[in-house]
C-alpha cells in the first residue's frame, strides 16, 4: 500500500509525526506546513493521492482508518472521528488559497 501512496506516506511521517502536536498543533496546520515546503509537483501527486485514499476510507469505521494511518502511513495523528481524517483529505485535494 505504502507504494501506492508515497506522498501521503512521506506528509504522515515528516509532519504528523510523535511531536506534530508540539511543532504545528493540528493536523491541518501540519498540512499547511508541508504545502508551504512542497514543489507544485508534490502538492499535485498529494491531491492525487488523497483523493483516491479518500475514495478508499469512505465509510470505514474509525478504527480501520486509524490503523491505516498507523501501519501503512507511519503517521501519530489518532483522529477521534474518521470524518476528521476525510477533512484532512479534502484540504489536501483542495488546499486553501494561502498554501
Amino acid at each position: 500500500m505504502t507504494e501506492r501512496y508515497p506522498t501521503l506516506r512521506a506528509f504522515a511521517r515528516g509532519y504528523l509525526h510523535e511531536d506534530f502536536e508540539v511543532e504545528h498543533g493540528t493536523p491541518h496546520a501540519a498540512l499547511q506546513a508541508f504545502l508551504a515546503a512542497a514543489t507544485p509537483a508534490e502538492r499535485r501527486a498529494l491531491a492525487r493521492e488523497a483523493a483516491r485514499l479518500d475514495r478508499r476510507i469512505a465509510g470505514w469505521p474509525v478504527a480501520r482508518v486509524r490503523d491505516l494511518l498507523g501501519d501503512e502511513l507511519g503517521c501519530a495523528w489518532w483522529p477521534a472521528r474518521a470524518s476528521e481524517v476525510r477533512a484532512l483529505l479534502d484540504e489536501a485535494i483542495n488546499p486553501s488559497p494561502r498554501a
